[in-house]
């Protein structure tokens, strides 16, 4: 796991959303945060605490160390 963005950390927790078919304004009810805020973490534009990095993780049933693992499952660039 190389250095990234914030953006680009944002970008992989949406694809997780997606893939474990979440909306954003169901993340932020469960978590306690407002569907705006979980749009400025998969932007880029904000970062989470831990404290809500674990409640994200939660939500999914990862252990955070394995809400990190999925994070980084997904390749951020499609092959051509």
């Amino acid at each position: 796991m190389g250095k990234e963005s914030l953006e680009e950390i944002g970008i992989r927790m949406k694809v997780v959303r997606n893939c474990e078919n979440f909306t954003a304004d169901k993340i932020a009810k469960l978590v306690g945060a407002n569907t705006n805020y979980v749009f400025q973490l998969e932007s880029g534009r904000r970062s989470p605490s831990m404290e809500l990095f674990f409640k994200i993780a939660s939500v999914y049933e990862f252990a955070p160390s394995e809400f990190m693992k999925k994070l980084y499952s997904f390749s951020l660039y499609s092959k051509r």
